[in-house]
């Protein structure tokens, strides 16, 4: 049943992608991702694209990573977003805590002075895990809710994968205390977000970066599925009755 929302999904995705000029692209190279944003988002991401997806930290290969793209007609990247699995997770606090899920290299010193875990982590938070991050639109594409789409799409594709048993990631403070619906990723405030959340101090920076965690299983994404493709169909039908 999955298997066929997720092939729905991905069909109403690509009428909307078509409606804004736009294609989708499915890659696997993470030098290529590394470089693109370079050039096209060095403004958005000050300090370098997130470590979290760097091949030169991490064992970036086809079977436990992908990232997504949306180019236009002439081959202009204007949305991303990358993902990847952890096996057999034993302690989901442990990973964040040391700040290892930034990157497989042991030999690189934790990139922050201060972390401090003061959140309640959901119990049975273990076993296959994915994540996702580089979240990036470019700036004249923006508010047209392309980055969920490609987020909700890789949190499903991972699933269909890999069959994952949580989906995690982190969102700031800010974004939560500024008003910002952390909805905007598919997240229920109420259900899949830790408001005590991670401080972490990253190396040479003045401020505390305070995060929250979220959250979500296998059952919560396949229905997340059926939402989406039900929101995007009834969009679509909208505008052509218009």
């Amino acid at each position: 049943m999955f298997k066929q929302d997720l092939e729905d999904y991905k069909d109403v995705l690509a009428r909307k992608f078509f409606a804004n000029g736009l294609t989708l692209t499915v890659n696997d190279d993470f030098e290529l991702m590394d470089g693109l944003l370079m050039e096209h988002a060095a403004e958005d991401f000050p300090g370098g694209p997130s470590p979290l997806f760097s091949p030169e930290f991490n064992c970036m290969t086809p079977d436990r990573s992908f990232w997504l793209g949306l180019e236009t007609e002439d081959g202009q990247l204007v949305t991303t977003v990358a993902a990847k699995k952890f096996d057999f997770v034993e302690n989901v606090e442990e990973l964040w805590s040391s700040l290892r899920i930034l990157y497989d290299d042991d030999s690189k010193p934790t990139p922050a002075d201060q972390i401090i875990i003061d959140t309640r982590f959901p119990p049975g938070l273990e076993g296959t895990i994915s994540t996702t991050g580089r979240g990036w639109t470019r700036s004249d594409y923006r508010r047209r809710g392309l980055v969920r789409d490609l987020v909700v799409l890789a949190r499903a594709e991972c699933l269909g994968r890999w069959l994952i048993d949580w989906h995690i990631g982190t969102t700031t403070a800010g974004h939560i205390e500024g008003g910002r619906e952390v909805s905007c990723f598919a997240y229920d405030p109420k259900k899949n977000v830790d408001r005590l959340g991670i401080y972490l101090k990253s190396v040479g920076a003045e401020k505390t970066l305070h995060l929250h965690m979220l959250w979500m299983g296998p059952d919560e994404i396949a229905a997340l599925v059926k939402t989406e493709v039900s929101r995007l169909n009834e969009e679509f039908g909208q505008v052509a009755a218009e």
